[in-house]
């Protein structure tokens, strides 16, 4: 099943890495892909997305409210490089928050958030043994230091997550 669905993919192969080090806050661990006391971090399961033009992808429906565990076949998406878009962002930060529809909607860093140093309510991506700061949402990529599991999160306050409402897709077009 997995070579099938890696032909079915059409990666190229290889990629142009558009993070590197200078973009990571600091270094990932356990605590950014398993369940935290008020944290929840679920298994989000792809869609095989098929285009005519172009490669395809692995979609994945990702909700605000926690921590998004990508799944690949039966276990874990584990990388160490990833090259994604995040797409179909609609999201609200809890009641009184306006929409959120882009990758980085708040262009101030609010330090009791759960990733200092990023921008508030912006998607933080997690793979590579990083958490990958910056605003690129369309074929980013990033080159990690070592394996781990892949996890979408958006940069929240930590006991505020129950309050999101809303999804975005995330796109996995290749991975190492």
């Amino acid at each position: 099943m997995t070579g099938e669905l890696l032909k079915e993919l059409r990666l190229p192969a290889t990629h142009e890495f558009t993070l590197d080090a200078k973009n990571e806050t600091g270094p990932a661990d356990e605590t950014m892909w398993t369940s935290q006391d008020h944290l929840k971090v679920v298994s989000v399961k792809p869609q095989l997305i098929r285009q005519a033009n172009g490669p395809n992808a692995l979609k994945y429906a990702c909700d605000p409210g926690q921590g998004n565990l990508l799944r690949f076949n039966d276990g874990t998406l584990n990388v160490q490089n990833l090259h994604y878009s995040v797409r179909n962002i609609e999201w609200i930060a809890g009641e009184g928050h306006a929409p959120h529809i882009t990758y980085c909607p708040i262009p101030t860093v609010n330090g009791g958030m759960k990733f200092h140093g990023f921008y508030e309510h912006q998607i933080v991506p997690v793979f590579g043994g990083y958490y990958w700061k910056g605003c690129i949402s369309e074929n980013a990529s990033g080159k990690g230091r070592n394996v781990s599991p892949v996890v979408f999160w958006v940069n929240d306050l930590p006991r505020r997550y129950n309050d999101n409402c809303g999804h975005f897709d995330v796109y996995v077009w290749g991975w190492s």
